[in-house]
């Protein structure tokens, strides 16, 4: 019997809130988000091969992009593509600058829940 891990971490983003844990990134997005047809997106950790990610600034949003590969399908982010697009994707969170520690702590929890996976301490 698997003991599960108590690692879970919930982490506000604009609009909305990721939950992160050891098998999976939830990205659970506003009301309004949905009723503009972005719904709530669930991702493997298995399947995540990058995490890509720009910090935002006082002019622009930054973002996190779940690059991912497997049973939730490939999705990556298309090469030059503009960040309206990006933020548009069900696997990319959006930051303001006044969350730019929330993106980091998004950043370290999901690193950590892949160290988990690979088999290391984190």
């Amino acid at each position: 019997m698997a003991v599960t891990s108590p690692f879970s971490t919930s982490i506000r983003f604009y609009p909305g809130t990721v939950v992160v844990n050891e098998e999976s990134i939830e990205i659970r997005r506003s009301l309004l988000s949905r009723i503009g047809g972005a719904g709530t997106t669930e991702i493997p950790v298995a399947d995540i091969v990058d995490v890509v990610s720009e910090a935002p600034t006082a002019w622009l949003n930054g973002y996190t992009f779940f690059e991912t590969r497997g049973a939730s399908g490939h999705h990556a982010v298309p090469e030059g593509a503009p960040r309206r697009e990006i933020f548009r994707h069900p696997h990319a969170v959006a930051f303001t600058g006044a969350q730019k520690k929330d993106q980091q702590r998004l950043l370290e929890a999901v690193e950590f829940a892949r160290a988990r996976l690979r088999g290391q301490d984190g």
